[in-house]
């Protein structure tokens, strides 16, 4: 009986003498994807970069003025009072 390392090994040795395809595909890929980044562009990231910095303003705003409601409660108090008096 044969060892069944040695076959692996032997088939090992064959793999080694063959040489693979080199099928040169990089100019197709990069073809590719310089159509895609030209059909596309920037648009939609830019959309969503504005809506972001509308969103972070709305929060900055109400978050400012939560801060300066609770920091001084008798702000809310007394601006309550205020403006149901105008």
């Amino acid at each position: 009986m044969t060892d069944p390392l040695t076959k692996i090994d032997k088939l090992a040795q064959a793999a080694r003498w063959d040489k693979p395809p080199a099928p040169d595909v990089s100019s197709r890929v990069l073809a590719a994807i310089r159509s895609r980044e030209a059909a596309y562009g920037y648009a939609p990231l830019q959309w969503i970069a504005v809506g972001s910095t509308v969103a972070a303003t709305a929060m900055g705003v109400s978050l400012l003025w939560l801060y300066e409601t609770w920091s001084a409660p008798f702000n809310a108090l007394f601006l309550g009072i205020f403006w149901g008096l105008i």
